[in-house]
């Protein structure tokens, strides 16, 4: 028995009977030796497909194509949130590894969606990976393990999007990025880029104690946010916006809203 096709695509159609017929995005099912086949078949997924499935890829590329025109039209966070049972584990993860002196790091993972409230991204922590054993460990630097890396941005660590990545700071006046810091996540905020369906931007979160090499679950964070390309917003003579432009980037420090 040959299997029905599911529609991808909502459509209306008279057939040569001049009967009328109304078919629904991956909810109809017609006879692949069907006029509504033969007549509209690129309105069809191959045999066989999930309808669900479908519709769940559907909605989500639309979610996506949504919140890449938001990046064109708001702009970027000035802010990130992050709830009190993440943020105290994060500060435990980062403390437990510490200890020994050297310092340690992950990725961070959540959503970005656009508020529209406030004209700008909001940002989401909702997890985070924890440091690895093969992760490059020093005193004043963390460089993680090829496969940490690839893990993280080819998006085997977690189902949720990738933000960027933090790691603990041991010496004086520690809370600022340093140069470093500020090359890497420029870098990785490039290679975030190049996924259409990651919006641009790269998020850097710093652990660090009140004093050089002050190692507690009480470490303070600092979060820092790093586009690509820095966009300014491009207006016409009557106020309407029209795009954003962009320039050079540096690491721009950003608020840390805890939530729930």
């Amino acid at each position: 028995m040959t299997e029905p096709l599911v529609a991808i695509r909502s459509f209306n159609f008279t057939d040569c009977l001049g009967r009328n017929h109304e078919v629904t995005a991956y909810k109809s099912a017609v006879d692949p030796l069907g006029e509504a086949a033969r007549r509209f078949l690129s309105f069809f997924a191959p045999p066989g497909a999930d309808g669900y499935a479908l519709q769940r890829q559907a909605n989500r590329e639309k979610s996506e194509r949504e919140l890449r025109d938001a990046m064109l039209t708001l702009e970027p966070p000035r802010d990130v949130s992050i709830s009190r049972a993440t943020r105290e584990e994060l500060q435990r993860t980062a403390a437990d590894w510490a200890m020994d002196g050297r310092e340690c790091g992950g990725f961070l993972f959540g959503s970005i969606r656009p508020d529209a409230f406030r004209q700008r991204i909001a940002v989401d922590i909702l997890e985070f990976s924890r440091p690895r054993t093969d992760d490059h460990r020093e005193p004043g630097r963390i460089r993680f393990s090829a496969e940490h890396f690839e893990d993280a941005f080819e998006g085997r660590l977690s189902q949720n999007r990738l933000l960027g990545d933090w790691h603990v700071h041991l010496s004086a006046d520690s809370f600022q990025p340093s140069d470093t810091d500020a090359g890497v996540w420029s870098a990785r905020s490039d290679r975030v880029s190049w996924r259409p369906e990651r919006p641009a931007g790269y998020l850097g979160v710093i652990l660090a104690g009140n004093r050089p090499n002050h190692v507690s679950r009480r470490m303070k964070l600092s979060a820092w946010f790093v586009e690509p390309l820095q966009y300014r917003s491009l207006r016409s003579e009557n106020g309407h916006l029209l795009g954003r432009v962009s320039t050079d980037s540096e690491p721009r420090p950003i608020a840390i809203r805890e939530v729930g």
